[in-house]
């Protein structure tokens, strides 16, 4: 079974608005305005786009998918279409042997990459 090891959460945003796989360069107009967003006080914070569960494009269990799946780019093609922060959720399958003992994972469920 999958153990987990960590779990790190850059930042999410991992949003379809219409946009499919796109949703990025769609919104750019809007987002780019959110950059740097200055609060009451007059402090700014940075907004980095990001994907939820960035690992999740390639599921270890396809009946799974449906609910698993929430990217359909690879990384390299997340961070291609805009992406600045990545979502990995990380696991530990102690019947692996080698590298393939940590993965990526949604919940309890592997992705085909392992780490």
């Amino acid at each position: 079974g999958v153990h987990f090891c960590s779990c790190v959460l850059l930042l999410t945003g991992g949003f379809d608005g219409g946009g499919g796989s796109h949703w990025m360069s769609m919104y750019w107009p809007v987002l780019s305005d959110l950059c740097l967003v200055p609060n009451k006080e007059g402090k700014s914070y940075l907004t980095l786009p990001g994907t939820h569960d960035s690992g999740t494009y390639s599921m270890q269990q396809c009946w799974t998918a449906p609910w698993t799946k929430t990217q359909d780019l690879d990384l390299y093609s997340q961070l291609e279409s805009g992406t600045r922060s990545l979502d990995f959720r990380t696991g530990y399958n102690s019947s692996k042997t080698g590298d393939e003992r940590f993965m990526l994972v949604h919940d309890i469920f592997e992705t085909r990459i392992s780490l």
